[in-house]
């Protein structure tokens, strides 16, 4: 089956909802764990429209599992990769397990998935990707800037050639949480956004050409909208100095909510100064959280 143009179908009643769209996300959680996954991820193999294999799956605590009904025999692994994608990117598994006759399971957990899986996020304007090492030069130009700089916490000024190569080797993308990735606008890079591996905090900066023209409010929604259900966050973070208010509104638009207020001195300022502390939650912004909610047995 390898290199065949195939494609998902959802039976009803997701057939004419488009897999992970809000209206997607709002059938399933209307329904509890086990029958949002019999019923949202139980799909049909086609081959040029036509069904060549059905998958019924199911929820066993944490773990999806899918039986394959094929009139073909024992299909590739690469068949399911995206099946296997949507399962991760909307719901909380931590591992899935395919089950067809003549073979052995398939089992993929989500760490494994993660790792394996290449991140790609494209906006209207902009591609969000891994850094290269060709990046180097660019990086310390844009980071280097004081007025950048001094809105980031882990940032400093002045920053060498060993410090920019040290920053982005250290937050390289490694299929888990605790990464950066290059922001690039017509194939330049122009800044980076990412997020913490403990506090999930999310950080974003711009090259100062790029500031003012809406460039953040689009990149910043579509990076949260990944990660989130990608690494099945239960919520995210962020810092803002107050003297940052422009990402203070594009944080509170997505749904961060302010939890409180501290003091806190960036390695680009010469003291401490007021940071807001803020944060997403399911609550706040379901859009973003709305994944099939797993629970163990």
């Amino acid at each position: 089956m390898t290199g065949e143009l195939l494609s998902f179908a959802s039976v009803a009643p997701f057939e004419s909802l488009p897999v992970g769209s809000p209206d997607w996300r709002r059938a399933v959680v209307q329904l509890g764990p086990e029958a949002a996954v019999t019923r949202a991820l139980s799909q049909r193999i086609l081959r040029d429209g036509q069904p060549i294999a059905s998958l019924q799956a199911g929820a066993e605590g944490d773990r999806v599992r899918a039986g394959v009904d094929s009139e073909r025999g024992p299909l590739s692994e690469e068949t399911f990769a995206k099946w296997i994608d949507v399962v991760f990117l909307n719901t909380t598994a931590r591992e899935i397990e395919i089950d067809q006759a003549g073979t052995d399971p398939l089992v993929m957990s989500r760490d494994g998935w993660s790792r394996g899986r290449d991140i790609r996020i494209e906006t209207g304007r902009a591609v969000l990707r891994p850094f290269t090492e060709d990046d180097a030069p660019a990086f310390r130009e844009i980071a280097g800037d004081l007025e950048v700089a001094r809105m980031m916490i882990n940032i400093a000024h002045p920053l060498s050639e060993k410090a920019a190569a040290r920053w982005m080797r250290q937050r390289r993308f490694r299929g888990r949480p605790g990464f950066f990735l290059g922001i690039y606008v017509e194939g330049h890079l122009a800044g980076s956004v990412g997020f913490g591996a403990f506090s999930n905090a999310l950080a974003y900066f711009l090259a100062r050409p790029q500031w003012g023209k809406g460039l953040a409010g689009e990149i910043v929604p579509a990076f949260v909208a990944n990660v989130i259900p990608r690494f099945a966050l239960p919520s995210m973070f962020a810092g803002v100095f107050t003297d940052n208010p422009a990402s203070s509104r594009i944080l509170e638009r997505i749904g961060f909510r302010e939890v409180t207020r501290s003091d806190f001195q960036s390695p680009a300022r010469e003291t401490a100064e007021r940071i807001i502390e803020m944060e997403l939650t399911p609550e706040q912004a379901p859009e973003y959280f709305a994944a099939i909610q797993l629970g163990t047995t």
